[in-house]
């Protein structure tokens, strides 16, 4: 499964390939509800939950059905976007929930839902002070530590320590728009730019080491907006773009090349 921000999510079948859209419905209480989709995420029950500006979905394995969790901030009754922030990336730590909403807080929840803790600015850590470009886009668990992408660049949260530290690639100091991350081998892991294209970060050294940006993919055919980033368990790695579709990571040419896809229709 992959996302479109604007136009729901293709589920795809790597055989043909080919790629088939679950979008909203007007009416349909059971369709995919929202208009922006920002994030995807597989549970180890094989759930599949989505961040959306509507709220939190989850869909049960093996049942065709969305059911919306609204998700509000300490002190909101009901869920109200405008209050409450959009959803943006849901993640599972072991017996933690962690849950970004844009612009307002990263949430740590326990199984149960019950709130832990709640920071509106990631680095320093801080419950009280905000900053917008320190609120949680996307998490990634490494060891004892969280990696978690923001608009300033990565920050690596210890939950235990109640500590964390901000790292960022040379020449983006204003900030890299960071976003999705997945691991790339042993001890690196690949990061979207939003609009900068793709770093590699080194979690033993805590460096930024490789960058591709559009120049540097199929002959800057890739173009600069990228939507988002997944690695299948077939451990081949996607990236959807804006305006050109979706391009897969070819190793022996450490390059991201383009993927042809069969439209098979939209439910």
């Amino acid at each position: 499964v992959f996302k479109d921000i604007n136009n729901g999510l293709y589920l795809t079948n790597n055989s043909n390939p080919s790629a088939r859209n679950y979008s909203f419905i007007p009416g349909d209480p059971y369709s995919l509800q929202g208009v922006t989709f920002n994030s995807i995420y597989t549970d180890h029950h094989q759930n599949l939950w989505i961040g959306s500006n509507s709220g939190l979905q989850k869909v049960t394995a093996q049942q065709n059905s969305f059911t919306i969790l609204p998700v509000t901030d300490s002190g909101f009754n009901n869920y109200d976007m405008l209050k409450s922030g959009v959803v943006f990336s849901y993640y599972e730590t072991g017996s933690s929930i962690w849950l970004s909403k844009r612009y307002v807080s990263t949430f740590e929840y326990d199984k149960h839902f019950t709130q832990q803790h709640f920071y509106i600015n990631l680095y320093p850590l801080s419950e009280k002070k905000y900053r917008s470009n320190m609120v949680a886009y996307y998490f990634f668990k490494h060891k004892e530590e969280l990696l978690i992408s923001v608009d300033s660049g990565l920050v690596i949260l210890n939950p235990k320590l109640q500590q964390s530290k901000l790292y960022y690639p040379s020449s983006f100091s204003s900030g890299a728009d960071l976003r999705t991350i997945v691991s790339f081998n042993k001890d690196e892991v690949l990061i979207r730019s939003f609009g900068f294209g793709l770093f590699v970060f080194n979690t033993a050294t805590k460096k930024f080491t490789k960058w591709y940006s559009n120049k540097d993919t199929c002959a800057g055919c890739m173009p600069a907006t990228n939507n988002y980033l997944f690695k299948t368990r077939e451990n081949e790695i996607y990236v959807s773009t804006g305006g050109k579709g979706l391009f897969q990571y070819n190793k022996a040419t450490d390059q991201f090349l383009p993927v042809i896809l069969n439209n098979d229709g939209n439910d």
